[in-house]
């Protein structure tokens, strides 16, 4: 079942209760879209007004009409050309190939297993478990306590014990700018983001390195269960699919030290 945007920003102001009461639904939905690209698959915009989360303004009928005419020229063009190179291919490959069935055969078998060996869940499953991850993540009150699966819990030895978590080498790298709405006066300013990997995501919940970190995640809240548990199992499906990284932006909330100032004055 899909959310309208309505319900959509309802379960997020449930996450963070009072934290986006100056947010529209629509503002508050589309900047965390910004954040959580992936979540848009949750949400039905039929149901919410899709016109509303847009960020670009409607070009005017004329412009629509010719670039809609352009496209569609475009289009066939492309369509004929196709339609030409895979008639010559096949004509090229009759007349200069040729090959018996047994030859055929294990081509199209080699390209299979290749093809098996390239999926992100096969290499995730392919990951070794480490026997201490194992037993960590088996017996620590905490993440009993989280009621997760077997395999929810399988999911997150294997992301502990990837010998690779940053592939691309991208952490701490830019990863963009994102709008935010000052908490205290609403303004939109923006917040530079860099690359974390999954993994450090995940172990900062289960295994936090030092003390401070702990500290940190449980007076923030993180650690609520549901909210701990939510995030985890987010960060398996993630890494199944063959993702490692998010875009971490600085947890600054105002705008301005100005606004910092007469927000904490107020409260």
């Amino acid at each position: 079942m899909k959310y309208t945007i309505k319900e959509f920003a309802k379960e997020i102001r449930k996450l963070y209760p009072g934290d986006y009461d100056d947010l529209t639904d629509e503002k508050l939905v589309e900047l965390w879209l910004k954040k959580y690209p992936n979540d848009i698959e949750k949400i039905d915009f039929n149901k919410g007004g899709k016109e509303k989360v847009q960020t670009t303004e409607p070009s005017n009928t004329t412009s629509s009409n010719f670039w809609g005419f352009l496209r569609t020229i475009v289009w066939l063009g492309l369509i004929g050309g196709g339609i030409y190179l895979f008639y010559n291919s096949n004509k090229n490959s009759n007349d200069n190939y040729t090959s018996n069935d047994s030859t055929s055969g294990i081509t199209d078998e080699s390209s299979s297993v290749s093809s098996e060996q390239n999926n992100p869940e096969t290499i995730f499953n392919n990951i070794q478990i480490n026997n201490d991850i194992s037993e960590y993540i088996d017996t620590t009150k905490f993440i009993t306590n989280l009621g997760l699966d077997e395999n929810q819990k399988n999911d997150l030895k294997r992301i502990l014990s990837d010998p690779n978590p940053d592939p691309e080498n991208k952490t701490g790298t830019s990863c963009g700018q994102t709008e935010r709405a000052c908490k205290w006066c609403s303004n939109v300013y923006y917040v530079e983001g860099t690359y974390t990997t999954i993994y450090r995501d995940v172990k900062n919940y289960i295994k936090p390195e030092d003390l401070i970190t702990a500290y940190a995640a449980a007076v923030a809240g993180s650690f609520s269960p549901s909210r701990v548990k939510d995030e985890l199992v987010r960060c398996c499906n993630l890494y199944r699919s063959g993702e490692r990284y998010f875009c971490n932006y600085d947890n600054q909330e105002f705008c301005s030290e100005k606004c910092t100032t007469e927000y904490k004055y107020n409260h």
